[in-house]
Order: structure tokens, then C-alpha cells, then sequence
């Protein structure tokens, strides 16, 4: 991000233009982590320049166990922001009672019915800032991950009136910026639900994608960092979900009738803004970054504690996913060599020799042999190689070469080997 700062401060180029570019080719998850798109923001001094008076806070409220922590949340808002309860009647009956909100004009929603939820849509279009935060429960298995999770939403979107105020002033002076969500929920049982590959939802965001007609790049391979439907946003950024038709859609009807509608959405909003022509970014206060970053440097030590260092990797760049299944082919040989001598082959030495898996030596391909011994074992070329019945191998390459090899052994003959990263 220092060079966009350096040219926005330095240079007579327009900025606009840089961003366009970016937004239209980078890949939304690619451009936060390099530019670093995380803002952490104080709850303490107001940064603001400017007050904002088209601002909504729709707080959709489900579980009534928290009812009183959410309402104190919503009771430092500031009053320039229209404030909407989407809940069942019950707890909206509920809220009446407690009469927290005191002096606060606020509308409350009945999310059960649908005409009240349409209203409320053009409700939303006609404001510029939008937050959703909600007190719905995610799949924890204890109480305090849940209240820990509860915390990171609302601390880290309406923490009190200077937070908001600070985070409506980042939008202003971004005018590229479009939405904003907490970070991802790196607790519990949502540990490895907050990373990885879309999965089968991705067929469902597709669907959702070519239903309202989106032109975005999302790739399935790439985790989205948006998670829990709770957010910022500029309004026009999430423009084409703001219309009431689109949930009259048989696409829409049918992914609520298989109750995943909700998921596929969280995951599509940074893609969603994209499309209309803005980034995304994640937002944390200044104290929940600084035990944000205590959290990440205890899992990382754990991790290169208990993981890394048992597969001997010394370097990040050497973190790979091996095949579950390369112990068991190595036993069913009698003699196993990895393709590949290079960085990648002699980990995988270090990591079957761990195991108790004697390797014979190691295979280049022909032209390729700087050195007869590495590691203490022999490297011979593919053509000084006598495949024998009783002979494995292991790719011991990066993924692309893997298959490249993998293509020629096929095409020789030669179809017992196993790829040691997948």
C-alpha cells in the first residue's frame, strides 16, 4: 500500500485508475494480502474528519440468551445512524420490555416475515453505509469460544460511537473501499473452517453469481476471508443483492430450501463488491489486533513445534500438503527412490528416513545430474535406471512438475510412483 500512498502523495497520477485496474484483474483475496488491506482502528481518540448522515445498523437478533450485551452494544452507536432489529416477535416483544435503547428512534423487523424484510431492503438502499452484525451462534462446542466469537463480531464492528465513527471516516477517504468484515474466527472447533478451499459451496456461488448476473474472478481454490454474514459496506458495492426479486429467484429459493444460501452469501461479498467496482478489506479495533497477533504468534509456534519441525521443514515456503497416502505405497516396496534431488526430494528424504523408509537413492531426469551422491545416497539419471517389479518412486517435485513427470512414467510404462506433494 506504500506505493499507491507514494503516488497518491508524490505524483500527478490519478489513483482512481490504478485501482480500477487492480480491482478488475487481481484476484479480491490477492489484493487484500498484498496491500495489506487490514485497518485497525482506535475505540479511543476519534480519527474522523467528517460526521456521516446516511448511515443504517441492521442488528438481526436470534439467540436470547445475549440479548442485554448486544443491546448494550447497539446503545453506543452514534445518532447519526438509522438503526433496524430484525428478530422473531418474541424477543422484538422482549426488547420492548427492557426499554435499554432508551431516546433511539429504531424499526424493528419481524425476520419471519417477508413483506417487512422487502421493506426493509429499500430501507437499506437509500442509506450509503450499511453494518450487519448479528448474535446468531456458530457450531462451538463450549461457552466461552462462543462468547469469544460474539466478541470478535461486535467488538470489531460497533465496539462504541468513536469506532463507528473512525470506521465511516476510512470509507470516506477510500472511496475504492466498498467492505469491511472482522477478522476470521481462528477459535475452537472454527479453526480450519476459517481457511481453505470453498468446497461444494462453490458450485452454489456460482449459481448465485450467474443468477444476478456478477462479472467476478472467484476462484475455488482460494479461501475467502469474509466469514459470518457480519459487516461494513458501502451500499452501492453490494448493489445487486439490495434488490427484493432477487430473492424470489428459483436459484435464491432453492439454496434457502437446502439452508445454504447464507453460506454461499458470506463468502461472495468481497467478490460481490468487486464486480461493482470496489475492494475489500478486513477491520479489527487497535486492542483485538494486538490479541490477534498474540493468538497467530502461539498457533504458528505450536504448529512449527509440533508439525513442522517433525517433517524437518526450516523454511514456510517449504509448507506442503503430502499425499496421506505415501507411508503405506513406501511399504509395499522393496526399494524406493525419489524423482527429484533437488530441495523438495531432500525433505522428502528426511521425512520418510523419520519414519523408518530407507531410500536407495534418488532419480533426475536425463541431463539434469550436477552431483553423484546427495545426502549420503547415489543420483542416477532416468536412462541408468532398471525398473524393477519390486521398485517405487516418489515425486519428490513441486506440484506441476509432478504431473509433468508423472506424465512420462505413464507414457514409459512405469505406473508405480505416488506424488509426495498433492
Amino acid at each position: 500500500n506504500g506505493s499507491l500512498k507514494y503516488v497518491k502523495e508524490h505524483t500527478q497520477y490519478d489513483e482512481d485508475l490504478i485501482w480500477q485496474y487492480l480491482i478488475k484483474k487481481c484476484d479480491i483475496n490477492d489484493l487484500r494480502t498484498v496491500l495489506h488491506l487490514n485497518y485497525c482502528l482506535s475505540n479511543e481518540r476519534i480519527q474522523a474528519e467528517q460526521a456521516h448522515h446516511s448511515v443504517m445498523c441492521i442488528a438481526v437478533l436470534i439467540e436470547a440468551d445475549n440479548i442485554d450485551k448486544c443491546l448494550s452494544y447497539i446503545g453506543k452507536l452514534p445518532e447519526c445512524v438509522d438503526l433496524a432489529i430484525a428478530a422473531n416477535q418474541t424477543v422484538i416483544k422482549m426488547i420492548s420490555r427492557k426499554k435499554i435503547i432508551s431516546g433511539r428512534v429504531f424499526k424493528c423487523v419481524n425476520y419471519e416475515n417477508k413483506e417487512e424484510l422487502e421493506e426493509l431492503l429499500l430501507l437499506v438502499s437509500s442509506h450509503q453505509y450499511l453494518c450487519m452484525v448479528h448474535n446468531k451462534g456458530i457450531n462451538l462446542s463450549d461457552r466461552l469460544s462462543k462468547e469469544s466469537y460474539m466478541n470478535l463480531i461486535w467488538e470489531n464492528l460497533i465496539s462504541n460511537d468513536i469506532y463507528v465513527a473512525n470506521i465511516l471516516d476510512v470509507f470516506a477517504k477510500n472511496p475504492r473501499l466498498g467492505f469491511l468484515c472482522p477478522p476470521a474466527p481462528y477459535m475452537a472447533d472454527t479453526f480450519a473452517a476459517a481457511a481453505g478451499e470453498h468446497g461444494p459451496l462453490f458450485k452454489d456461488m456460482k449459481k448465485i453469481c450467474d443468477s444476478i448476473g456478477l462479472d467476478c474472478n472467484a476462484d475455488e481454490k482460494k479461501w475467502s476471508f469474509s466469514h459470518g454474514n457480519v459487516f461494513w459496506c458501502r451500499t452501492d458495492a453490494l448493489r445487486p443483492l439490495l434488490n427484493a426479486d432477487n430473492f424470489r429467484h428459483a436459484v435464491f429459493r432453492g439454496l434457502m430450501e437446502k439452508n445454504v444460501l447464507e453460506d454461499a452469501l458470506e463468502r461472495l461479498y468481497p467478490y460481490i463488491a468487486q464486480s461493482e467496482g470496489y475492494y475489500s478489506g478486513v477491520v479489527m479495533t487497535e486492542e483485538y489486533a494486538s490479541v490477534y497477533t498474540a493468538n497467530y504468534r502461539y498457533m504458528l509456534s505450536k504448529i512449527a513445534e509440533n508439525i513442522l519441525l517433525d517433517r524437518a521443514i526450516a523454511e514456510f515456503k517449504n509448507v506442503r500438503r503430502i499425499h496421506p497416502g505415501l507411508i503405506e505405497f513406501c511399504k509395499m516396496y522393496d526399494w524406493i527412490y525419489l524423482y527429484g534431488a533437488g530441495e523438495c526430494g531432500n525433505e522428502c528424504l528426511v521425512y520418510l528416513r523419520m519414519r523408518g523408509i530407507r531410500v536407495e537413492g534418488f532419480i533426475v531426469s536425463d541431463g539434469r545430474k550436477t552431483d553423484d551422491v546427495v545426502s549420503g545416497i547415489s543420483v542416477s539419471e532416468w536412462s541408468e535406471v532398471e525398473i524393477k517389479p519390486e521398485m517405487g518412486i516418489v515425486l519428490a517435485l513441486d506440484i506441476a512438475h509432478s504431473k509433468e513427470v508423472g506424465t512420462i512414467l505413464d507414457e514409459r510404462g512405469v505406473h508405480d510412483y505416488i506424488q509426495y506433494e498433492i
